[in-house]
C-alpha cells in the first residue's frame, strides 16, 4: 500500500482504477491539511473514527465517526 507523509498525517492509497481512487487519510490530533478544491472530481468523505470540522467557502460542518458527505463537482 502507497503512502504520503503530509504536515498533517498520511495518506494511503488504497485503491486506484481508471475513474476512481480510494485515499486514507490520517489526520493528527488538531491537525488541518490545506485548502484544495477539486473542480473535476467528486469526492466522498466518510469519518472512520473521532471528530472533524470541514471547512466551505461560505460554512463549516462538524463529522462524527462513521458519517459521510459528497461533495460533487461544480460545473
Amino acid at each position: 500500500m502507497e503512502f504520503v507523509p503530509k504536515p498533517w498525517g498520511r495518506e494511503y492509497l488504497c485503491w486506484k482504477g481508471n475513474a476512481t481512487s480510494i485515499w486514507a487519510l490520517e489526520l493528527n490530533h488538531n491537525k488541518s491539511t490545506s485548502f484544495h478544491c477539486h473542480c473535476n472530481k467528486n469526492t466522498g468523505l466518510i469519518v472512520l473514527n473521532g471528530t472533524i470540522e470541514l471547512s466551505f467557502l461560505t460554512s463549516k460542518v462538524l463529522l462524527n465517526g462513521l458519517k459521510k458527505i459528497n461533495i460533487f463537482q461544480s460545473r
